[in-house]
């Protein structure tokens, strides 16, 4: 839902009206051993989307009140950069007789794109400051399949 009508009868954005998203998924498994019942998978996963609202914050009256204070009649209408991720992963699967042993490793945001989560009310600085989303992931995972 992109939009919704608040208590005072306006319709404004929701969080997640980003205005567009893109995805784009890609894979490839090769086959390797003697009898070829092993696997190599190569794999990625790129997402380019609007991005993310948030709600301004009325610095004068946070800096008097020492915490956030959000300007409610403008609820989500302000949108940061658009958000770009990148995630690859490499696998190798050992298919046996009882079971299967995977080994993988995920890059999640592999090009460690810095993309802002929102915009809030720092007391110690006293100034509004940039939230943002985790960097560079990776992800070591082995798994056994029986």
């Amino acid at each position: 839902m992109r939009f919704y009508r608040a208590a005072d009868g306006k319709w404004r954005n929701t969080r997640y009206n980003g205005c567009f998203v893109a995805n784009a998924l890609g894979g490839r498994e090769f086959k390797v051993g003697r009898a070829d019942n092993n696997l190599i998978g190569l794999n990625l996963r790129l997402l380019w989307a609007g991005g993310n609202r948030y709600t301004p914050v009325d610095l004068a009256a946070s800096r008097q009140a020492g915490y956030g204070i959000d300007i409610d009649d403008q609820a989500w209408s302000e949108q940061g950069p658009s958000y770009f991720r990148l995630d690859l992963r490499a696998s190798y699967r050992r298919n046996r007789p009882h079971a299967s042993h995977i080994i993988s490793l995920d890059l999640q945001n592999a090009t460690n794109n810095q993309n802002v989560f929102g915009r809030f009310y720092d007391r110690s600085s006293q100034q509004i400051e940039t939230a943002y989303q985790t960097s560079l992931v990776p992800v070591l995972n082995y798994r056994v399949e029986f």
